[in-house]
């Protein structure tokens, strides 16, 4: 007893011990989290992935549970029963239907059952179906996880360099409404163009404002998925540019959607609804019972006076009303609706397939065209800038380009993001 408790102390001590090292290793100051630091940490806190592990774990039980039905069970009965003396001849007993007035009762019995009737097959098969299924549910839960925590992560990127953009754009709308200033001031440049200046100055620093709120609300959305403690913005790697340059995605067949969680679900629902029927036809079918009984029913308390007693039954369903007949339907018409799922499923995960490879493509052509765009909108603020300095243009043009400028950095911004959460959701569409 003791070495049990002390090993389960040192069990505990080590739990504790690793459950401090993760709080830990999510709480270090000044670490640069990559993407995968940040799957790992969403998934190792409480969340809805490790509410399906539980689940799954659940499930793992009733398979035990339906295999325990196989093996032989044990008991250990003990009874003392009182039967008051008659009133007419003392010496027996009131209640005819006991043994006498006092019945000593101490008997271990076995008790096996047969499965003639497939009841214990069944339930093990839908365990079977319930377990596949709780692995299925995980999977996507996983998945589904992993890609809002995605979502979040290059979201934040975006959000930053869109930051970025704006104290750029920010930056350029000072210098210039400065030069109107002290060009208006040396009679160079009309009134006009200084109070153009400084509305595209002010216009830029809203912009400004919206991005870095648009910023912090983003760390908080992606830290939000492992701590409570979003004071303090999380610190992420930089990857926002890396895209790859391979388009191994032209590669990925349709056919790689039956790799998706979402089948297996559909398989274990169609397995638990078959184990179901079967369940019912086991009910119209005999059943046969062995129990061993060893040990005393006696009147007195004497080892002398044990035995044994071996009793078989065997039980046959004559009439239940269709009770059963109607599960064994009700199975069958919950296993023909997986069927039509599956066809469901099938057509729009397909469509998914195909959108979602669109998408990625859509985006890999309009980042080539997104940094076109990007080079020569600053080129041309570069030459709206010379051309004003030289008084051939008006402010208007400067104004113009530094929006069209802010446009392109912004959209470029965003269409980098839609490649990434587009080739992620190809991926689940591909069931990788």
């Amino acid at each position: 007893m003791r070495c049990a408790i002390a090993r389960m102390w040192q069990c505990a001590r080590v739990g504790i011990v690793v459950l401090m090292a993760g709080v830990a290793s999510a709480q270090q100051p000044g670490q640069v989290l990559t993407l995968d630091d940040c799957l790992k940490l969403a998934e190792a806190q409480f969340s809805l992935a490790e509410r399906a592990r539980l689940d799954e774990r659940s499930a793992g039980e009733l398979v035990r549970q339906a295999r325990a039905g196989f093996l032989p069970q044990a008991a250990w009965a003990n009874s003392f029963i009182y039967n008051s003396p008659s009133r007419i001849n003392p010496g027996e007993f009131s209640f005819l239907g006991l043994n006498g007035i006092r019945e000593y009762i101490s008997q271990p019995a076995i008790n096996q059952e047969l499965d003639v009737s497939g009841r214990l097959r069944a339930q093990l098969q839908a365990g079977r179906a319930e377990l596949a299924a709780a692995r299925a549910r995980t999977a996507i839960t996983v998945r589904d996880l992993r890609l809002a925590v995605r979502e979040a992560y290059y979201g934040l990127l975006e959000a930053r360099h869109n930051v970025e953009a704006a104290q750029r754009n920010v930056d350029e709308a000072e210098t210039f409404a400065r030069r109107t200033r002290l060009m208006a001031d040396n009679g160079e440049a009309a009134r006009a163009d200084v109070v153009k200046a400084d509305v595209q100055l002010a216009a830029r620093r809203r912009d400004l404002y919206a991005a870095q709120n648009e910023a912090v609300n983003a760390g908080i959305r992606l830290k939000s998925f492992w701590s409570s403690d979003l004071a303090q913005p999380p610190d992420v790697a930089d990857t926002f540019f890396q895209v790859p340059t391979e388009q191994d995605y032209l590669n990925w067949d349709v056919s790689m959607i039956q790799r998706r969680s979402e089948f297996s679900l559909l398989d274990a629902s169609e397995q638990a609804a078959r184990a179901e029927a079967r369940l019912a036809r086991s009910e119209r079918r005999p059943t046969f019972n062995i129990e061993y009984n060893y040990g005393i029913d006696s009147t007195h308390v004497s080892i002398a006076d044990r035995g044994f007693t071996v009793a078989a039954t065997l039980r046959f369903v004559l009439f239940d009303w269709g009770h059963s007949r109607s599960r064994e339907r009700q199975a069958e018409y919950a296993r023909n609706q997986v069927v039509i799922d599956r066809q469901i499923s099938l057509r729009n995960f397909t469509g998914a397939f195909y959108t979602e490879r669109n998408n990625v493509e859509l985006a890999v052509k309009q980042m080539a065209e997104g940094k076109r765009e990007t080079e020569l909108a600053r080129e041309s603020l570069r030459l709206a800038r010379l051309r004003y300095d030289a008084g051939e243009t008006t402010a208007l043009e400067v104004v113009d380009a530094q929006n069209t400028l802010a446009s392109a950095e912004i959209a470029y911004n965003a269409v980098i993001f839609n490649y990434h959460m587009a080739r992620a959701r190809l991926e689940v569409a591909t069931g990788q």
